[in-house]
């Protein structure tokens, strides 16, 4: 599966844990068809038991409660989102990008992701921005019901591998992968 790339971008500096405290997320309404899309890949990614040792590693189904996330932005130096993103592109397009991207660059497809930003300015004390690397994947539908539409569910495995690479090069290698 290709995604669509964007510059990736430094949270406020170096990580303050080493090795770095990774927040694999998953955020949206699974109410909602695909915006539920993120809950249900980190799901999968939990279920395969991928990072089962890693104590640095922590996987969130945040859903769309992002207040109730505070303690986990406050442990994580970076935090991977996966969530259904509007950007214009195809059913099933993922698109990889930062948190300072989502906030005052072109793709502001989720306000989920905004939330979710927006809540580190509850937590108390000194300023805390872990570097957020967020892949959003373009929904078919986004209405009532449980399932993901048969687009994403046809391009789900794909999905899960992409989140699991991008994952893999935050753990393993502190950087995220970048298109040739």
């Amino acid at each position: 599966m290709t995604a669509v790339f964007h510059r990736s971008g430094a949270g406020c500096g170096g990580y303050p844990s080493n090795p770095p405290h990774i927040l694999i997320a998953g955020i949206g309404n699974e109410l909602l068809m695909d915006d539920g899309v993120g809950v249900c890949v980190v799901r999968e990614l939990q279920r395969q038991g991928h990072f089962a040792e890693n104590e640095h590693v922590m996987f969130a189904e945040i859903g769309t409660f992002a207040l109730d996330a505070l303690h986990l932005l406050e442990w994580a130096d970076v935090v991977f989102v996966v969530d259904a993103m509007r950007a214009g592109g195809p059913p099933g397009e993922a698109y990889l990008t930062t948190g300072t991207e989502i906030e005052s660059g072109p793709l502001r497809g989720s306000l989920h992701h905004l939330d979710l930003l927006g809540a580190l300015h509850l937590i108390p004390g000194p300023p805390h921005c872990p570097r957020f690397i967020i892949l959003g994947v373009e929904p078919a539908r986004m209405e009532f019901g449980m399932e993901l539409s048969p687009r994403l569910q046809e391009r789900f495995p794909e999905i899960v591998e992409l989140a699991l690479e991008v994952a893999q090069s935050l753990v393993y290698e502190s950087s995220v992968p970048t298109p040739l």
